[in-house]
């Protein structure tokens, strides 16, 4: 349920400002031509994988399906933020839209990191 909660939020304040969500997404390696739509469709994804979660405590299989998504979305963001400070560049995140003003960090790589591990621990169990 602690994913459920994040991509929750996360997905409820990307959509309020889809401008700062592009915009992020931009920052961290996006090419500028799909950085509109990845800003539109980012909180649909994490949104559905809210849904897939919920409806995975019930159907196991969902539940497997859901818990690697959440991972591989985890994993997509982690990697462009790894790759983002290795060019010594520290946008703000936006990683839960304009709820988060605080630039990415190695805090946000370990974040993601235990929050990746509580997908694969989802999709094991």
């Amino acid at each position: 349920m602690v994913l459920v909660g994040v991509f929750s939020v996360s997905a409820f304040a990307k959509a309020r400002d889809v401008d700062a969500t592009a915009t992020a997404a931009g920052l961290l390696g996006v090419p500028a031509a799909l950085t509109r739509v990845v800003g539109r469709l980012l909180p649909i994804v994490e949104l559905g994988l809210c849904a897939s979660l919920i409806i995975g405590l019930f159907v196991s299989p969902v539940r497997r399906a859901a818990a690697l998504g959440s991972l591989f979305l985890l994993g997509a963001f982690t990697v462009a933020m790894a790759r983002t400070l290795r060019r010594g560049q520290a946008p703000v995140c936006r990683c839960f839209g304009s709820l988060s003003e605080r630039p990415i960090s190695s805090d946000t790589i370990i974040r993601n990191t235990a929050l990746g591990a509580l997908a694969v621990v989802s999709a094991v169990g």
